[in-house]
């Protein structure tokens, strides 16, 4: 079976089996091949995003980690809007240790660090050789960074061949 395309009868099967079918056909190849068009399923689950036997389960998995993303995305916007911060802490000149001029220049640097190894990121494959799925892995990387461990630094957050 084929398919490039996610049909009913591929989802019915995909969604009757449970994540333990998806991992099983992940295990043996068979995502690669016969059913590609589930391989986002495949990695969500396998990557802990998704859990449960039944779709209602994995709508309500990845509900919650939009919503996780979303709060990410936010605290970022949030610790970014230096208008909206105290000018005698928040200015580039300042050496108060909670400066967020200083946590600003920590991200910038690990997206700098983080792009080094999405350029070299299977640059044959089309769909990772766009400028927008390079600035989405980036992104990707730079929030999960920030998630897992608010470091200061960002060689405390990521190393090279992470992705």
């Amino acid at each position: 079976m084929a398919s490039q395309r996610l049909t009913s009868e591929l989802l019915v099967q995909a969604t009757s089996g449970g994540c333990g079918w998806l991992a099983e056909q992940a295990a043996q190849g068979r995502i690669l091949a016969d059913y590609v068009s589930l391989r986002r399923l495949a990695w969500a689950h396998l990557f802990g995003i998704i859990s449960g036997e039944t779709s209602e389960d994995w709508v309500k998995a990845l509900e919650v980690g939009r919503k996780r993303y979303n709060g990410l995305l936010e605290d970022y916007r949030r610790e970014s809007n230096v208008k909206a911060l105290d000018p005698n802490v928040c200015n580039p000149l300042a050496r108060n240790s909670d400066n967020p001029f200083n946590k600003m220049q920590a991200n910038d640097e690990l997206l700098k660090e983080i792009w080094k190894d999405v350029e070299r990121t299977f640059p044959e494959v089309e769909m990772l050789s766009s400028a927008d799925s390079r600035k989405m892995l980036q992104r990707l990387l730079f929030h999960w960074c920030r998630a897992t461990n608010p470091a200061k630094a960002a060689c405390d957050s990521y190393r090279q061949g992470m992705n």
